[in-house]
């Protein structure tokens, strides 16, 4: 016995409510421009730091606040010697560390621990937002099993 063909589903046309919604810009269907264009992208603001040319990040702290800027994790210049002098530190500790590291000023250091005063949650939200990208140094790494 032979299966049946798939049977097709007829499909009605969807209600002009639930249509694509139309562009609202470039050319029209008929070549003209069209009238309604869309407005201009927003810029961001741009936030001062003392990182320069640095790629940053940027923590809006959940109580309100002036942001956090630091320098983007990408930008941190690690080893295997940076990793093996921070591993037996306290979590707390690492993350000092880690804005040592970074070469971020004493204010802005003071500023992150004083979150984690206030708002221990909101720290660890940042540190874990702020380590998301981050890259392992290569070289040294351990054997694959055989």
């Amino acid at each position: 016995m032979t299966a049946a063909p798939p049977r097709k589903r007829a499909t009605a046309p969807k209600p002009a409510s639930l249509a694509a919604p139309q562009k609202t810009n470039g050319p029209a269907s008929n070549g003209a421009a069209n009238p309604t264009p869309l407005p201009p992208p927003t810029k961001v603001p741009d936030i001062e730091h003392p990182y320069g040319d640095r790629k940053i990040f940027v923590w809006k702290p959940r109580k309100g606040g002036d942001p956090i800027v630091l320098p983007h994790i990408s930008t941190v210049k690690t080893s295997q010697e940076f990793f093996c002098l921070i591993y037996d530190l306290n979590e707390m500790f690492q993350g000092f560390e880690w804005l040592i590291k970074a070469e971020v000023p004493k204010a802005i250091r003071l500023r992150v621990a004083a979150l984690g005063d206030d708002d221990p949650t909101d720290q660890n939200n940042m540190y874990t937002a702020w380590f998301k990208p981050i890259n392992r140094p290569t070289g040294g790494e351990p054997p694959g099993e055989s």
